[in-house]
């Protein structure tokens, strides 16, 4: 099953490495314009909608502080193994069809 996850703590770092200096996630949410429960929720992979806007003002937050990235690079995609129960309960499943 693959899952999908925000990679912003890879984001700050790199950023960091890159200019040399500190951010706080305060100081993210208020200059990409975004309220701080938004921010946290991405960092925390509790939202399963896609804020186009909201992504749109951190693309452009990272563009003028001299990061340039793309959309894709907001997300990470694992291919995570599925449990041997759900493979087991998808088998006894079928074989009562």
């Amino acid at each position: 099953m693959h899952k999908i996850r925000y990679n912003l703590s890879a984001l700050k770092l790199e950023l960091e490495y890159q200019n040399k200096r500190e951010y706080t996630w305060k100081q993210l949410a208020e200059r990409m314009e975004i309220s701080e429960r938004t921010l946290s929720a991405w960092l925390h992979n509790r939202t399963s909608r896609i804020d186009m806007e909201g992504l749109e003002k951190a693309l452009d937050f990272f563009h003028e502080e001299g990061m340039v990235i793309e959309f894709k690079d907001f997300f990470t995609v694992t291919n995570e193994p599925t449990t041997n129960e759900n493979t087991q309960s998808w088998q006894a499943g079928d074989s009562h069809s």
